[in-house]
């Protein structure tokens, strides 16, 4: 093969840009994306415990009596509800069934059962999450939010 000696050179630079490419889509990439989901795990934990942490403080009231139980709940959910973190993420509170107690964005879901509530790709993931809350070290469920309109 003939090639000129600009092609020569011009194909000697595109070796290098071939290469890095090529790194950068089978090892940079993945091993970014594996970190920034590891952070919002850690962040979404933090938030969690948080939240348990000050259910502990008011259960920890209510048992020395310095708070009726009624009012305790009722603080606790104000406080829980209004917790956000990563911009525009929040924290709500449900019980086993899955059963929404309080929802910061929908408080029309609060009292309902979940259990049939399917995110945009079908997945059920409010029932996932309560399966994984159930697991001894808690757990994460990755979804496409879509909030049932009743």
């Amino acid at each position: 093969m003939n090639l000129t000696i600009y092609r020569k050179i011009l194909l000697l630079g595109c070796i290098p840009i071939a290469i890095f490419i090529a790194l950068f889509y089978a090892y940079v990439l993945p091993s970014f994306g594996g970190r920034y989901m590891e952070a919002r795990k850690l962040g979404a934990r933090q938030v969690v415990e948080m939240a348990y942490t000050y259910l502990e403080a008011a259960e920890a009231r209510v048992k020395a009596g310095e708070l009726p139980l009624e009012q305790a709940q009722k603080e606790a959910t104000a406080a829980i509800t209004k917790m956000r973190y990563g911009g525009d993420n929040y924290v709500w509170i449900a019980a086993p069934g899955p059963k929404m107690i309080a929802h910061p964005i929908k408080p029309e879901l609060n009292g309902k059962d979940l259990g049939d509530t399917k995110g945009a790709k079908g997945f059920k993931h409010f029932v996932a999450m309560d399966e994984a809350a159930k697991a001894p070290d808690g757990g994460f469920v990755a979804y496409d939010q879509v909030l049932p309109d009743k």
